[in-house]
């Protein structure tokens, strides 16, 4: 045992040790709960609100993020002369948001997306955030995928500025199908500025070019192609077999014709397709992708299909004008009779009469039915008489009638025609509110916090190594 004389001393040390300990880890607790705090702040997507008065702005540069530095070496004259100027630099997106144009820049890469952003839509939006004549230059791309839907109309001083991308031209898959010979049936479309132009080619799966290959996978083979510019696109191989079902218990004329026309389908491409006519109903066979109701008589209810085309009963009306097919390169046809039309507004118009109404209109379902108001008969049109008449049913067998842009179609459109319709202002407030992104403060805040942990931490070690 070892004697001392107080330990009075002993203990005051220990009470002053314990004081300091105390508030050393107040403010390392204290910095670390800042730090989770911060953290969490930048998560939610910190912005702040800012009033913009036309009395006070210079006027607004917007550019879409992803194509800055392309707009930028189209347009640098004119962008540093604004910048001088006093414009602010905003992203074309729904929030409008401002930005450092040097960091923007600095950080930019190109933006690939297979789902290009509708400029007008944009623009809408860009129109509920500026005052109607605080000047705003707006620099993008007038390529064909970025505008969808009706031009809109717009209340702001606006300076569009347009250009085609840099890329000139590609190629992708438009289609693909094997037919009966094991022969792989190829469509690639190749675009430009000036237009898509469709080649059709035919190879065995060992004999493709050295631009494309096939891999198979669970679900079936699919085909790939690189063009020169070093785009890929790919599509899977159509190797199914469509079964198409002609019925009609009085109009066998017309049967005689729709089966003609997909007889020629069958014949020129190699398609697999087996076709039936049936006359009674419990001839009607278990799987039918594609029902021609070539009839007045009621669909049954109980029949099962995938799509089915029912001719439409009504009163008959004479008349002259054509059928126009939405389909892109087909003339319009002579149309002699129709029926009474009771589409529905909320039906797709699939082909129309020349006074705009629905000729043959699409009800989506688990079942699409398609309504016809008239008849495949010469007394009704000249369009089974043309020899259009299996390409207008190619394109509505294979869905081809609702058009979509491809992501590497090139073709743009002239500037004039992309321009929105500016009518006058009707907004009664003088000031509008746009939003600046906090993300770089509260990282900036992160980041010394951060140091101050660490070095805090640091001396705490350190101390409790000399104690």
């Amino acid at each position: 045992m070892l004697q001392v004389g107080s330990i009075s001393l002993l203990m005051q040390s220990d009470r002053q040790q314990a004081k300091s300990i105390l508030l050393k880890d107040l403010i390392l607790l204290l910095v670390r709960c800042l730090l989770i705090i911060i953290l969490a702040l930048l998560l939610a997507q910190p912005i702040f609100k800012k009033t913009v008065n036309d009395n006070t702005e210079k006027g607004w540069i917007v550019m879409e993020q992803g194509s800055l530095k392309n707009n930028y070496s189209h347009y640098k004259p004119q962008v540093d002369s604004l910048l001088k100027a006093g414009y602010t630099f905003h992203y074309f997106n729904k929030e409008a948001a401002e930005t450092d144009f040097a960091e923007a820049l600095s950080g930019d890469t190109i933006r690939q997306s297979t789902n290009p952003r509708n400029y007008w839509l944009l623009l809408q939006s860009l129109d509920q955030h500026v005052p109607d004549s605080l000047p705003v230059f707006l620099y993008t791309s007038n390529d064909l995928g970025h505008f969808k839907g009706t031009r809109p109309a717009v209340s702001m001083n606006l300076h569009w500025n347009m250009h085609p991308t840099a890329a000139s031209k590609s190629s992708w898959l438009a289609n693909a199908y094997a037919d009966a010979l094991a022969k792989t049936h190829i469509a690639i479309a190749n675009s430009t500025t000036e237009g898509t132009s469709i080649v059709h080619q035919q190879y065995a799966i060992g004999e493709l070019p050295s631009n494309m290959n096939a891999e198979n996978k669970p679900g079936g083979s699919t085909l790939y192609l690189t063009d020169d510019d070093g785009n890929t696109s790919s599509i899977p191989i159509d190797t199914a077999s469509i079964e198409i079902v002609l019925y009609s218990n009085t109009f066998a004329a017309d049967i005689s014709y729709v089966k003609a026309a997909i007889d020629a389908i069958r014949s020129v491409g190699q398609r697999r397709v087996n076709v039936s006519v049936v006359r009674n109903l419990s001839s009607l066979p278990g799987k039918i992708d594609w029902l021609f109701w070539l009839s007045y008589q009621p669909l049954p209810s109980i029949i099962t299909y995938k799509n089915a085309l029912v001719y439409s009963p009504g009163k008959q009306q004479t008349l002259s004008s054509w059928i126009q097919p939405t389909v892109a390169g087909n003339e319009p046809f002579t149309l002699f009779k129709t029926t009474e039309t009771k589409a529905n507004n909320k039906d797709e118009k699939i082909w129309t009469d020349g006074y705009g109404q629905s000729l043959l209109s699409l009800q989506h379902g688990s079942k699409n039915t398609y309504s016809f108001y008239s008849r495949f008969h010469p007394q009704w049109s000249d369009l089974v008489w043309s020899q259009h008449f299996p390409e207008v049913l190619f394109n509505l067998l294979y869905s081809t009638n609702s058009y979509q842009i491809h992501p590497l179609d090139k073709r743009v459109v002239e500037p004039s025609q992309l321009l929105p319709r500016l009518v006058p202002g009707n907004n009664t407030k003088e000031k509008f509110i746009t939003q600046l992104s906090l993300n770089m403060l509260f990282w900036s805040i992160a980041f010394v916090l951060f140091c101050l942990e660490r070095l805090l931490s640091f001396v705490r070690k350190k101390e409790g190594s000399y104690a």
